[in-house]
């Protein structure tokens, strides 16, 4: 019923992979009763599985690991209820729909990766409390921890997927029930990019689920429009700023698509560094007189 579900879904509404929201939408109305496929069905779309599929000559077993593997790492989930779903995805799109050849069967004889995640596919989830060893994740020696026990903490070392980046488009709902890694010293330069610091942690959970402004000195990182955009209009006294090449002038020249499309810095400082530095308030002002957002 599942696969019936899902199949027709693609193929009446196909358009919808384009937009998240839309997707979310579509899954609500085929799987009303079955929250936790929505769930990861969409954490498979952020990873961007259908876009991988329309660009691979084939769906295989190396393929799919990479997602199975992900969805297992970050989300917690089942090890065959991973293999389950990302064939599913693989099936209905890639094969019926893009009529592209699917490598189907058990993700076995891996080697170290394939036994390295057989302790996890028995947990339920949610309830990991390592996770394997890999150059792109958060160091598998830290204990996976629930966020109100992190906080508790004085200081030190939070590892979230993707960093502060990965962590800030995460919604207040992920945040309350996700675990995540503790460290109470600065982690190995390999994957310092998947770790924040607690102090960042606690302002940014604080401002998703409790609606405090956040208090953090950004270093001019990148970030999506969006993200810069709720930020700066939660922080208006906040001495922020935004880098645009050519400053308020090119930013009022550029159409609503184009703002959204390019990643921009955002950088705490006392004044803007040069005239391609954009107040964070007068940013804010100009996207919500385009309509932006």
């Amino acid at each position: 019923m599942t696969e019936q579900r899902f199949r027709a879904m693609l193929q009446n509404r196909r358009d919808t992979l384009s937009s998240k929201q839309q997707f979310i939408g579509l899954l609500k109305d085929y799987f009303p009763s079955e929250p936790m496929i929505v769930n990861l069905m969409v954490q498979l779309h952020e990873m961007g599985i259908f876009t991988a599929i329309e660009e691979t000559d084939c769906a295989s077993k190396d393929f799919k690991y990479q997602f199975v593997q992900r969805l297992v790492n970050e989300q917690g989930v089942n090890r065959q209820h991973a293999e389950s779903l990302v064939d599913l995805v693989c099936v209905c799109y890639g094969k019926e729909i893009l009529g592209k050849p699917c490598d189907l069967g058990r993700l076995e004889g891996r080697g170290a990766e394939a036994k390295s995640l057989a302790p996890i596919s028995a947990r339920p989830l949610q309830q990991r409390t390592t996770a394997p060893p890999s150059s792109d994740q958060p160091l598998y020696e830290y204990p996976y921890l629930q966020t109100s026990e992190i906080l508790k903490k004085k200081n030190g070392f939070v590892g979230v997927q993707g960093g502060m980046t990965g962590f800030l488009i995460q919604s207040a709902a992920d945040l309350m029930i996700r675990k995540y890694q503790y460290s109470p010293d600065v982690p190995q330069r390999k994957t310092v990019k998947n770790w924040i610091a607690l102090h960042d942690f606690e302002q940014i959970y604080n401002w998703k689920v409790l609606g405090k402004s956040p208090v953090i000195e950004w270093d001019g990182k990148k970030l999506s429009v969006k993200i810069i955009y709720d930020i700066v209009s939660a922080c208006p006294s906040q001495p922020l700023y935004v880098g645009i090449g050519g400053g308020l002038n090119a930013l009022e020249q550029m159409g609503k698509e184009e703002i959204k499309a390019i990643p921009r810095q955002l950088l705490t400082a006392k004044e803007a560094p040069n005239r391609n530095w954009v107040k964070g308030s007068d940013f804010r002002k100009l996207l919500d007189r385009k309509g932006v957002f």
